[in-house]
């Protein structure tokens, strides 16, 4: 076969990931087909193939534009492809090749103030319908995101698989005891610190995190430890209420390199993440890879990812969020326990599998036709 991969995202985090474990896993398996991959120009140079059969192919059309409909499918035809897959839910109207998408979640269907403009709220829902309806068929994450696809969009359940993502081998615990130390000269971050990694999008709650740090240093009282709160955003990127006055002690780091990341992970004494809505969630499952303590709601798919392996709190409470942060950080037999779980739930996430999964899915479209 001669597969299409729309890698223009390759270089994003979250869907960036994903693009990363699937490449690494089907070429982990040997697969003899060749898979085209469009990236964006500026990201040829990030772009390694891991075996000759991935072929990089400039593609200068920005995601989520008008030029998706108008540029991408005369580029994408003129390469023979038995099939394209879209990892996210842009499947262009004019894109007349058997195609397969991956909808992580519903999160730019359901959460409308995600968008900067009446435009993209628009160019969201109706993409996102048409590119279901349209597709041969839908990957998803998690069972979580199989029945949103299915309730919201009104797609047979049997065309939706859920695959679950695969998790990079660079995530590991701290095995040379050094992560302090590069974390200390790289950061000027000092233990003991929280952790939280993603965007300050509003399914994120960090209105609700920042309200629950402050009951905990309140707790802790002036004399007690003082833990700081570590944040892969800029503090421009905050909205609302938590943009005129974040909490004491809030660290702002903005997007932070992959091998920094890792440091970051190993370093902390829990991972955060108190979403409202996640269609899989990569920091908690890279979090325990690197033997991390995570604290999560127990929302959407959350608790799918995570199982037993996280201290998991009722979503939006922020007494029992607070208190399972107290919890992580003054109890040494807590912590041990969670690392242990964290890192055997890390290991059933493999790439291999993953790729495998998705390699079928591409087979079962083409026999569909």
């Amino acid at each position: 076969m001669r597969i299409g991969l729309d890698a223009r995202m390759y270089n994003w985090s979250g869907i960036g990931t994903y693009l990363k474990a699937l490449i690494h896993g089907i070429a982990g398996l040997g697969s003899r087909d060749d898979f085209v991959c469009f990236l964006l120009p500026e990201d040829l140079a990030h772009f390694s193939p891991p075996t000759p059969n991935f072929i990089p192919q400039p593609c200068p059309v920005p995601v989520y534009s008008l030029r998706e409909m108008t540029a991408l499918p005369g580029l994408l035809r003129s390469h023979q492809l038995d099939l394209i897959h879209f990892p996210h839910y842009v499947y262009p109207f004019w894109a007349n090749l058997p195609a397969v998408i991956t909808i992580h979640d519903l999160i730019h269907l359901l959460f409308p103030h995600h968008h900067r403009t009446p435009f993209h709220r628009w160019y969201a829902r109706v993409v996102m319908r048409q590119g279901a309806r349209r597709a041969h068929r839908i990957i998803t994450v998690s069972e979580y995101s199989k029945g949103d696809i299915v309730r919201h969009l009104g797609v047979s359940s049997d065309k939706v698989n859920v695959i679950y993502n695969g998790l990079l081998g660079t995530f590991s615990p701290d095995s040379d005891g050094g992560a302090e130390g590069r974390v200390r000269r790289r950061f000027g971050l000092d233990p003991p610190y929280f952790l939280y990694v993603g965007n300050a999008k509003e399914h994120k709650n960090l209105r609700g995190l920042f309200e629950a740090y402050r009951r905990l240093r309140a707790r802790l009282g002036p004399k007690g430890l003082r833990p700081s709160l570590v944040l892969t955003v800029q503090r421009e990127d905050l909205r609302g209420e938590e943009a005129v006055d974040p909490p004491e002690d809030v660290k702002f780091l903005g997007r932070v390199a992959s091998s920094d990341l890792v440091d970051l992970y190993r370093g902390a004494t829990l991972l955060a993440l108190p979403s409202l809505c996640e269609g899989f969630g990569y920091p908690p499952l890279e979090a325990m890879a690197c033997g991390t303590p995570v604290v999560a709601s127990d929302a959407a798919s959350l608790p799918e990812v995570a199982g037993d392996a996280a201290l998991l709190v009722p979503a939006g409470n922020l007494d029992r969020l607070s208190d399972a942060l107290y919890d992580v950080l003054t109890k040494e037999e807590l912590r041990a326990e969670l690392r242990r779980r964290g890192v055997e739930r890390a290991e059933r996430f493999s790439t291999l599998t993953m790729a495998d999964a998705t390699l079928r899915v591409y087979e079962e479209a083409l026999a569909s036709l």
